[in-house]
């Protein structure tokens, strides 16, 4: 299950919750992937989706979203890190695992783009063949920056 719409359903939420995930389903098909394993099409659109991260703060308020953003950050930093030790490791399995955490973590906090690129990481784990993670998870890297950056102006911190 990876939505919710609570009782009494009004229109205006369910457009909400259907409009953000056809929305995510449409960034997820859009991210092709070339030769490589690499994605064409991530450096597309918004680091965050503002409907999920707009959800966030209608569940609980600008401290929950702030909170939440803390939790993702450190989450999202020992994920990161242990990626980069499994890749090093040449161990796909944990790179499969840790990538499916992340992709989870980063699609529950708006971050489409970086879940597409834990997505790419998890099937290459998948695969076994880790030939194509280092420059994947540059970009990750990358995009987790610019995560971190839309996350911080929205919960207003320095």
């Amino acid at each position: 299950m990876d939505d919710y719409v609570s009782k009494p359903v009004s229109s205006e939420k369910l457009e909400a919750v259907l409009e953000r995930w056809v929305l995510k389903e449409g960034l997820m098909a859009a991210a092709a992937v070339n030769g490589n394993g690499l994605p064409v099409s991530e450096g597309t659109g918004p680091s965050l989706d503002a409907v999920v991260v707009e959800s966030l703060r209608d569940l609980g308020g600008d401290e929950m979203l702030s909170e939440l953003t803390q939790l993702f950050f450190d989450d999202a930093g020992s994920n990161l890190t242990a990626l980069k030790e499994a890749i090093e490791k040449h161990d796909a399995t944990s790179v499969e695992r840790v990538a499916h955490m992340l992709k989870g973590s980063s699609g529950n906090m708006g971050a489409t783009r970086m879940a597409v690129l834990c997505g790419q990481l998890q099937d290459i784990g998948t695969s076994g063949d880790l030939t194509a993670a280092p420059a994947l998870l540059e970009r990750l890297e990358v995009e987790f920056e610019h995560v971190r950056s839309a996350l911080k102006a929205e919960v207003g911190v320095g």
